[in-house]
């Protein structure tokens, strides 16, 4: 204890020099009792001045709760000094606080202490054994403390357990995440490979479809031209009257009528070729449509629905609309539709279901529904539901 005290005061004289006075007078609380002990009451004294002058533990001369076991050691003071009602002033002011079991202890035993100084052996005897009883009471509480510290030590090794076995759990299902995460990726990468190779070959077709389209145009004009020849010269024979003639004439007769059958069968090839492009430009179409950027950045929208589409996004919807899908543009201009109007024709166009458009669009399903209905009405004359407008617009672009 000595050594302790030569440290703290040490302690103090260092941090003094620094300049940190608050810091020193926080320690120097803990030297008075050693002090009073020793009988040195001038130094014990200094040390609490200091102390409640300095360390910011107390407010209008009330220390802070938690340090209340101040007031026995200067209640100590006081009794070493033989400032009697001091001194029973401050161990009284302890038994304020004796929901403290320990507080109760240093009150009653103070009292105890000033009661044999002043040599009246009953109160003596009375607050010793009330001393002793709080005393009894405090082992029981730091006892049941240590039991329930104990029992904190057994329930903390139990935890760690379950939390290794969780902590397990955890890494496990993030392995399987980032496999699952691995997967979707690799998934993604393929669907795009697929698609890439599927527009690919579909404009290989309409190129090879093209040329035989092509081919077969020069074809029929060729022979539509040997046709009319044949039938200039057919023409020139029937002004003839002769065997030779009649006999060129059935020949040409067959002739044209081969010629005929050919020029019908270019004719229906050429009709296929033309459907044929025409499907498969508009499946690309469609196809570029529906994977349009526009179309993914509205959909963050609908994942995120605490945020709205910006006014800047909406004008972009417009413009994208006006090159992408003229046919629909210009016909909601001519009818002169609102602009939420606008925004549900186009984004039920882009695919966008009821539920999602009333979310991009803020307002509800139904809204949605009757804003479709209205419109059917409106540009195609038409009483139905909102299926019946679906599915005009869908053959639209």
């Amino acid at each position: 204890m000595d050594s302790a005290i030569l440290i703290n005061d040490s302690a103090i004289s260092k941090l003094y020099e620094l300049g940190y006075k608050e810091y020193a007078a926080q320690i120097s609380g803990q030297s008075v009792e050693y002090n009073i002990e020793r009988g040195n009451y001038n130094k014990a004294k200094s040390r609490m001045n200091l102390y409640e002058s300095t360390s910011g533990y107390f407010t209008n001369g009330e220390i802070e709760r938690g340090r209340e076991v101040y007031y026995y050691f200067k209640g100590k003071y006081y009794l070493g000094i033989h400032r009697n009602d001091s001194a029973e002033y401050f161990f009284r002011k302890c038994l304020i606080f004796k929901d403290d079991p320990n507080m109760a202890v240093s009150g009653y035993h103070g009292l105890s202490l000033l009661f044999e100084q002043l040599g009246k052996n009953d109160s003596t005897a009375k607050y010793s054994m009330l001393a002793y009883n709080a005393n009894d009471s405090s082992y029981q509480i730091q006892t049941a403390s240590e039991l329930l510290r104990m029992q904190s030590i057994y329930n903390y090794s139990i935890h760690q357990k379950e939390a290794k076995t969780k902590a397990e759990k955890v890494a496990l299902i993030q392995r399987w995440f980032f496999c699952l995460v691995i997967l979707i990726i690799c998934l993604f990468c393929f669907m795009f490979f697929v698609h890439k190779n599927r527009k690919t070959k579909a404009i290989k077709k309409i190129n090879l479809l093209k040329n035989k389209f092509e081919t077969e145009k020069l074809l029929l004009r060729k022979e539509k031209e040997e046709l009319n020849i044949l039938l200039k010269e057919k023409n020139d024979l029937l002004k003839e009257e002769s065997i030779s003639s009649n006999y060129k004439e059935n020949s040409l007769n067959a002739e044209i009528e081969k010629r005929g059958k050919t020029i019908i069968e270019l004719q229906n090839r050429i009709e296929k070729y033309e459907n044929d492009m025409k499907m498969h430009n508009i499946v690309i179409k469609e196809d570029d449509l529906q994977n349009a950027p526009i179309k993914e950045h509205l959909a963050t929208y609908i994942i995120h629905p605490e945020k709205r589409p910006t006014v800047r996004l909406w004008k972009e919807l417009r413009s994208f609309a006006k090159y992408n899908l003229p046919q629909i543009y210009l016909m909601l201009m001519n009818y002169d539709v609102s602009e939420r109007e606008f925004r549900i024709c186009i984004l039920r166009r882009l695919l966008f279901r009821p539920g999602e458009i009333s979310s991009l669009v803020n307002c509800s399903v139904s809204e949605v529904s009757l804003t479709r209905i209205r419109l059917l009405k409106k540009i195609f004359g038409i009483s139905g539901k909102a299926t019946d407008f679906d599915k005009r617009i869908m053959l639209m672009f």
